[in-house]
């Protein structure tokens, strides 16, 4: 091993140890941002069905919520320490970009960190402190959505600072 290898083991390492996944979440709103209840524990597979085909790609590298506010669907990730499935975390949006699936169908994502400190990789700051002091998460969500359902075609696009009335419920 080389120091030309530091990134991409750094970059396995965060795969294998941020996985957590949700959906179908209840979200609340809160005094500091909004809760979400995590549905899936970490290391559960994911998968997607291509006509009778299971196929899986790599376990969730970070909490993910499935939210519809309003008629539009959201991917909420929240880059946290493992989370019991069931569980309630409060949340605070950071950023969020958009993921383009062979040219027509978007994903929008927001990306959170938890408010709990004791739940927190990173101290939170605000949407520009995210991309240029976090910017391996950056790099580990682009590259986990591009692939996550083969060789698609998939792009992340569109970075912009997440508004906490994305996640207001109606």
């Amino acid at each position: 091993m080389t120091s030309q290898d530091a990134p991409l083991i750094t970059m396995l390492i965060l795969f294998t140890c941020l996985a957590v996944s949700c959906k179908n979440t209840n979200i609340q709103e809160s005094s500091n941002g909004s809760i979400i209840k995590i549905d899936f524990s970490s290391g559960d597979d994911f998968s997607y069905q291509v006509g009778d085909s299971t196929h899986f790609f790599a376990p969730y590298p970070f909490n993910s919520s499935e939210l519809v506010v309003d008629g539009n669907q959201y991917t909420v990730v929240t880059l946290s320490r493992k989370v019991r499935s069931g569980s309630q975390v409060e949340i605070l949006p950071l950023a969020q970009f958009t993921v383009r699936y062979n040219d027509r169908d978007t994903e929008d994502v927001v990306v959170a960190v938890p408010v709990d400190p004791a739940l927190q990789l990173f101290e939170p700051v605000d949407f520009s402190s995210f991309l240029v002091e976090q910017f391996a998460y950056k790099i580990m969500l682009e590259t986990w959505f591009a692939n996550k359902l083969g060789f698609s075609g998939a792009s992340v696009e569109n970075w912009r600072p997440a508004q906490l009335t994305t996640l207001s419920s109606s």
